[in-house]
């Protein structure tokens, strides 16, 4: 009688196994056998396509002032962090000398110039004392014409010919020579002669001025002092920066593409910059210039894109990211492997009692390893990220990872 119930202790025993290992087989596990699996949050951000790339903020502009010319520093006008215009004095040099030597100059100018104003005063007063010799000669000359007809008449005599009639023509004649040799001088004096030492004055004021300006730097952007490197009473030579000024609006974020993406890319293109030390929402760049050439280094294309910034919150240095994809917003986020299909649903697990329960969702985008949540979650959710792929709805379950 005991081994008949032996037998059926070990034949119901088996039959409960089989069931077990049929159960099993369903991928629901129940008791001592629940799934092991991972929890997560679920959290928003945004798809990362491959086109956002990492760069630095950089101004748009950056000029390291350096001096034309040798001399020692009288004064500097900023510091470093002034706001500076174009056009602004920021260094002066000591220019005791230069300023003479302008001075100098500008008197040699006023003589230069009084010369020539004096020069085409004679040649004036010349000129009219030709056209007065010009005059006599030619009265004279027909007072001989008629001088020589009476003579021939036999109705003046050879002395009043030579001394009324001659005479005066022969000293006419000598005024006209005269006058027309001192108006050929003075036209040589008023011509090329006074116009060039007029020509060289200037210039000589030019050169003068020009070296006087040397010792006055001005900036020629509009930004920020970033760097100082002389006092007054130091030595400025052109071979050193006195400053360094940079641009801040606009500024640039430069960056690094690969070659799958700089054929997507275009001068003028839109993008969105995530700059997380200056804001938390993003900026709109625009792309300024595109290497034609990847560089031999990184074998990537360098890429520049412009931001405003007129509040100057933006500053050099910073860390950037650009989104070439466009300006996408951010999205409630879970990883891709955490969806699952069941039943024609698509859904993801939560943990409910030690039990997994289903919840459907509506899916979008997907980067590879996450996937967009447009319904069905909320963000700070708790779902399954491991072990997904062994549950049903009310398998039971273990959390061993990532918290209850």
């Amino acid at each position: 009688m005991q081994s008949v119930r032996l037998c059926a202790l070990v034949l119901l025993l088996g039959l409960l196994l089989a069931a077990g290992g049929c159960r099993s087989a369903k991928g629901v596990a129940t008791g001592p056998g629940a799934v092991p699996v991972a929890m997560g949050a679920v959290s928003k951000g945004r798809l990362e396509r491959g086109s956002i790339v990492s760069g630095k903020v950089a101004g748009a502009m950056e000029v390291n002032l350096v001096p034309k010319m040798a001399g020692k520093v009288a004064a500097v006008t900023v510091d470093v962090g002034s706001q500076v215009r174009a056009g602004q004095v920021v260094v002066r040099l000591e220019a005791s000398e230069l300023a003479a030597a302008v001075a100098q100059a500008e008197a040699a100018l006023a003589a230069a110039r009084s010369a020539r104003e004096q020069a085409q005063a004679d040649l004036a007063r010349t000129e009219a004392a030709l056209e007065q010799a010009r005059t006599s000669f030619d009265l004279a000359k027909a007072n001989l014409k008629r001088g020589e007809f009476l003579l021939q008449q036999g109705a003046l005599s050879q002395a009043d010919f030579e001394g009324k009639f001659q005479a005066p023509y022969v000293n006419a004649e000598a005024g006209l020579r005269q006058a027309e040799a001192a108006y050929e001088a003075a036209r040589e004096r008023a011509g090329a002669g006074t116009a060039a030492q007029v020509a060289q004055a200037e210039a000589a004021l030019r050169l003068a001025q020009a070296n006087y300006a040397n010792s006055v730097i001005t900036s020629p952007i509009s930004g920020v002092v970033t760097a100082r490197y002389v006092d007054p009473g130091e030595m400025a030579s052109p071979g050193s920066p006195v400053l360094t000024i940079v641009q801040m609006d606009p500024v640039v974020v430069e960056v690094g593409v690969g070659e799958t993406l700089v054929n997507r890319l275009k001068v003028g293109q839109e993008v969105s910059v995530r700059i997380a030390a200056a804001r938390s929402e993003p900026y709109t760049g625009q792309i300024k210039t595109l290497s034609p050439g990847a560089d031999p280094r990184t074998k990537t294309f360098q890429v520049k894109v412009q931001i405003p910034n007129p509040e100057g919150t933006i500053k050099p240095g910073m860390f950037a990211e650009v989104d070439f994809g466009g300006a996408a917003e951010e999205t409630l986020l879970v990883p891709r492997d955490a969806v699952v299909t069941r039943d024609g649903k698509t859904v993801v697990f939560t943990v409910v009692e030690g039990k997994a329960v289903a919840r459907e969702v509506e899916i979008g985008d997907s980067d590879g390893r996450n996937v967009a949540v447009k319904a069905g979650l909320s963000e700070g959710d708790r779902i399954v990220v491991s072990g997904q792929d062994r549950l049903s709805d009310g398998t039971p379950v273990t959390v061993t990872g990532g918290g209850q």
